[in-house]
């Protein structure tokens, strides 16, 4: 296996622009491909029973504007790990 694979590292490398014309053929097949038979993205979900869940029904119930909004929280320590 290593020996197919220096091969095929050595040929990319003496081959730059046909490497990354492959490459591009690849990329526009993926994507032909997704856009034919693939799906739309989803990022609704619920958890019946857990608490975040039961807020965010809160916040919708109560204040429709401001729900299904996200934030990010970032953690920082001086030393070591979080």
């Amino acid at each position: 296996m290593s020996g197919f694979l220096f091969r095929l590292g050595r040929w990319c490398a003496r081959h730059p622009f046909r490497t990354m014309g492959a490459w591009l053929l690849v990329i526009v097949a993926v994507l032909g491909v997704k856009g034919s038979i693939g799906g739309d993205y989803a990022d609704n979900y619920t958890v019946p029973g857990v608490e975040s869940q039961e807020a965010n029904d809160l916040l919708e119930e109560r204040f429709p504007d401001q729900s299904g909004t996200s934030g990010r929280a970032v953690f920082h320590v001086e030393e070591g790990r979080i």
